[in-house]
Parts: C-alpha cells; sequence; structure tokens
C-alpha cells in the first residue's frame, strides 16, 4: 500500500472512530411502534460543543441535522402515534437551534407546522404545562426557547 493510501485509510478510521466514540446521547427517544429510536447527541471538545439530531434504524443511524457552536439547554424528541413522523427540539441559547420534523420512512424534512404542532403538544404534556404557565408565550416550543425555567426541568431530567 502506498504511503499516501496508508495516511488516507488512518485518518477515516479516526474520523469513524471520533464520530462513534465522542458523541454522547443526552435525549433518546422510541417510536410508539417500537421500530426506531431518535436522539438528541452532544460532543464537546473545548471550548467547543456539537449537537446533532439522528434517526437510528437497522442498519445504521442517520444524521438529520447537527449545528456547531452549541450548548444544549433544552431538548425534546416528539412522535406521531403512527411513528411516521419525528419531531426534534434543540434550544441553543448561544446560536442557532434545532426543530424540524422528518418523515421517518424517507427521511425527508417535512414542514415547520408539522414540527411545531407535534412539539408544542409533547413539551406542555412531558413537561405538565397548564395553560396559565404557557400564557405568557405563544405555545410550549416558544416556553422552551425563552422561559429559563425550561432549561432548569430539562436539566433536572438529563443530567
Amino acid at each position: 500500500m502506498k504511503p499516501l493510501a496508508k495516511i488516507a485509510a488512518v485518518c477515516l478510521l479516526l474520523y469513524a472512530a471520533i464520530q462513534v466514540g465522542c458523541w454522547r446521547s443526552v435525549v433518546e427517544s422510541r417510536s410508539p411502534d417500537g421500530q426506531h429510536t431518535a436522539r438528541i447527541k452532544e460532543w464537546c471538545q473545548f471550548p467547543d460543543c456539537a449537537i446533532k439530531a439522528e434517526l437510528a434504524s437497522l442498519p445504521w443511524p442517520v444524521n438529520l441535522e447537527q449545528t456547531g457552536d452549541a450548548y444544549l439547554g433544552f431538548g425534546h424528541i416528539a412522535w406521531s402515534t403512527d411513528s411516521s413522523v419525528v419531531a426534534i427540539l434543540v434550544v441553543n441559547p448561544i446560536g442557532g437551534g434545532i426543530e424540524g420534523a422528518w418523515d421517518v420512512r424517507s427521511r425527508r424534512r417535512l414542514g415547520a407546522q408539522v414540527a411545531r404542532r407535534l412539539l408544542a403538544a409533547s413539551v406542555a404534556r412531558e413537561y405538565g404545562l397548564s395553560g396559565e404557565q404557557l400564557q405568557p408565550y405563544k405555545d410550549a416550543v416558544v416556553w422552551a426557547w425563552e422561559d429559563p425555567q425550561a432549561s432548569v426541568r430539562f436539566e433536572e431530567r438529563h443530567p
């Protein structure tokens, strides 16, 4: 094997090891039918962190979206009742977050309204948010982005 090919192979192996070994799952959720798993993962190496949303189905996980220069302030995964759609919310107070819905079979991104509807209902239900608590906000997604208690409550659930 030529020296350049050896170097390329070693670099590829190191890259693969970093991608697999250094990402930490922070939030994980199985689909209602049990066939898929969605994860919010974080990879921190001083001074920066990256966050990604992935969908795991056999045989390999698929990266749905990723953001760098990140801090995970809040994360949530919601599923449609038939397991065909997953919606993921990542609040990154220092930059762009992730808010989207994906068709599980085609892994195509769906409209923002689909994501908002699934996420708002699921966040409100999981965090026990009353109409009174949500009154200053448009919905539970806005609550997750704007209310300081959202990150506190998220940290309690996902230390």
